[in-house]
């Protein structure tokens, strides 16, 4: 056991530590070290920790912002920004404020395609996706342009009746025949001439009515037992039991 020795800087002082042998204070070394102003990690201290430091980058004049890092190494600005009118990384495009979901880059920074569900204007007719179809009705896939359709003025038998394009629906017609509603029928009342004679004796008009919609019901017509007779008597006519409509007619 070494004494303290004012010559021997490698020699601390502890006043806690008792002699053994006598049971009395002395100033013995506690440790074999540095002085506490010279002295370095030992094994007793613990590790030192790293601290991970962010470097600030300037944005403007007067003001910093600071540089987040990803687990892969790079940086938050290394990132593509849709919408700097710079295509980079996985963007397909990049307009910058001209970005539109119904323009050539959307607002996606992705390419227009006919099939995305969105109309490019002036380019595609219509758009619907998945659903794009040649049937009728649908979105044609390969051109996002109408299939035949009602208000496409061409007469789809299979489907229609009349077909007047923008008229439809609007009681106007473009020929004798009857205005075609927005669902490609005709825009009136059926109107049929039965194969039956009938002498006078009809039973008036109210008898007339019925013999009207018996035949309408054998020739299986839908809502059979809404026709009426087209017939006069001293008091009625088709003038006043009739509905009127004001069709627009050239």
């Amino acid at each position: 056991m070494s004494h303290d020795s004012p010559d021997n800087p490698e020699l601390v002082r502890h006043p806690g530590l008792r002699d053994s042998l006598h049971g009395r204070p002395t100033r013995l070394d506690a440790c074999l070290g540095r002085p506490e102003r010279e002295r370095g990690p030992t094994s007793f201290d613990p590790p030192p920790t790293a601290s991970a430091t962010v470097a600030p980058t300037t944005t403007e004049p007067g003001s910093t912002s600071e540089e987040s890092t990803s687990s892969d190494g790079t940086t938050a600005s290394d990132q593509p920004v849709c919408g700097d009118d710079i295509a980079e990384g996985a963007e397909e495009c990049d307009f910058g404020k001209a970005n539109a979901d119904d323009g050539g880059c959307t607002l996606q920074c992705k390419l227009a395609t006919c099939g995305d569900g969105l109309v490019w204007e002036g380019v595609e007719q219509c758009d619907m996706g998945a659903g794009n179809s040649d049937e009728y009705g649908g979105c044609r896939p390969d051109t996002c342009h109408w299939a035949a359709r009602c208000g496409d003025g061409v007469v789809d038998l299979a489907y229609e009746t009349c077909d007047r394009g923008e008229l439809n629906g609007t009681g106007v017609t473009d020929d004798e025949f009857a205005p075609c509603d927005l669902t490609c029928g005709f825009y009136g009342r059926l109107f049929f001439i039965t194969a039956d004679m009938f002498t006078g004796a009809l039973g008036g008009v109210s008898g007339a009515d019925l013999k009207c919609r018996a035949a309408a019901s054998r020739a299986g017509l839908p809502h059979a037992n809404t026709y009426r007779a087209w017939i006069s008597d001293d008091f009625q006519s088709p003038a006043t039991r009739f509905e009127q409509w004001d069709l627009a007619v050239p």
